[in-house]
């Protein structure tokens, strides 16, 4: 199943790239400029390749991915310890805002409600959020749980067959300043209440959706 979702995802991916260089080859047909002559700014050929040459091995001329993923976690590991050494001695306690979603990137209508009003949604920054009727004149979201690891969720499923497994993917392409970093493929078997993370996908492979 992970490596399908893999598939799925890396299919879209494939598709916006091709759907995206399509419609800026059409604007400079349309207005007579070379390709080349496209804003720099505008090009996602030049952002990907940009990211390549940076974190390829130059020797092989291949993407480390492992070993680019353990960078990044260390380097996390290092500002969480920079901040906890900056100030003693203080307690901090949260005090909102408590209903943000974050981007929306993925929703899911529950095959499980016969009368079709409990929705799921995905926020890329903000976690999986569920309501019970969607289509209530003020619509109340909460939130499936604060324990992920990752809040990063941006693709979710539900099994056709067994509507009470659902999964949801986390992390996000990198071509933008706020790309949000994924760890892996969550499941449920009890129709959303309580998800686990599939321990084969906690790699770097799995990082975005």
């Amino acid at each position: 199943m992970s490596k399908l979702m893999s598939l799925i995802a890396l299919s879209f991916i494939i598709i916006i790239f091709g759907c995206y260089n399509k419609a800026l080859i059409k604007r400079a047909k349309k207005e007579n400029i070379s390709f080349k002559k496209i804003p720099k700014a505008d090009r996602m050929d030049l952002a990907m390749e940009q990211e390549f040459m940076k974190t390829r091995n130059i020797e092989t001329n291949i993407v480390p991915r492992e070993k680019l993923w353990e960078a990044q976690v260390y380097q996390q590991e290092l500002l969480e310890r920079k901040h906890k050494a900056a100030i003693s001695g203080i307690t901090w306690k949260e005090r909102g805002p408590n209903n943000v979603g974050g981007r929306t990137r993925a929703i899911l209508w529950d095959k499980n409600d016969p009368l079709h009003k409990t929705v799921f949604v995905a926020g890329v920054a903000g976690g999986l959020w569920k309501t019970s009727n969607i289509y209530a004149p003020i619509v109340t979201w909460t939130k499936v749980s604060d324990q992920f690891d990752n809040i990063a969720i941006c693709a979710i499923a539900q099994d056709p067959v067994r509507p009470d497994t659902i999964y949801f993917g986390t992390g996000e392409g990198f071509f933008n300043t706020d790309g949000v970093q994924g760890n892996g493929i969550w499941k449920s078997t009890d129709g959303g209440s309580t998800f686990s993370v599939l321990s084969s996908t906690v790699t770097s492979n799995y990082s975005t959706c």
